[in-house]
């Protein structure tokens, strides 16, 4: 596997459509947190596609969601492989309860060594039988979740993930 460690900033469902606020704070986010990322990885529920633009220096692999518009060559399920391991890119269905045994499902064998997924808005990182199950919870719309979150991927001699918590940035970009 790899041995110069790849760092991919992970999002899903920012449902945000206001571009004023929403651009800017993703970009925030971006400079605090992942700077160095070799690419931006999103689960679906984009809300305006335009949001994107927040990301327009970094390479770009997306989903579509349950809420987007279909969008010319961006399908529901994709992977991606990067330096040695194949990372799932779906959006998901379903609760937070049963929606990996769904993904895992969706998936054909082998599965990939993480599946990235969104929907529930609830941050998730562990390893489910080998496969790193994660989910970047929602930095715009956390719902029942207790912070704003995206995540990080890291690619090295071990893939691993983690969430993080962007409560403060939300504060100052999200306000009413």
């Amino acid at each position: 596997m790899a041995t110069n460690n790849i760092k991919i900033a992970v999002f899903s469902d920012t449902h945000l459509h206001d571009l004023n606020r929403g651009v800017p704070y993703l970009q925030a986010i971006m400079a605090r947190h992942a700077p160095d990322a070799a690419m931006v990885l999103h689960a679906g529920d984009v809300g305006d596609p335009e949001l994107l633009l927040a990301f327009a220096e970094y390479p770009l692999r997306r989903v579509v969601g349950n809420t987007d518009v279909p969008c010319p060559g961006v399908g529901v399920q994709t992977v991606i492989t990067l330096s040695g391991y194949a990372i799932g890119l779906q959006h998901g269905w379903g609760g937070r309860h049963e929606i990996e045994y769904k993904l895992r499902e969706a998936f054909p064998e082998p599965l990939p060594d993480a599946i990235v997924y969104g929907h529930t808005h609830w941050p998730v990182c562990h390893r489910q039988a080998g496969v790193l199950m994660f989910n970047p919870g929602s930095c715009i719309d956390r719902r029942r979740a207790v912070h704003f979150t995206f995540g990080i991927l890291e690619l090295g001699d071990v893939l691993t993930g983690r969430i993080v918590n962007v409560d403060d940035l939300a504060a100052t970009f999200l306000r009413p």
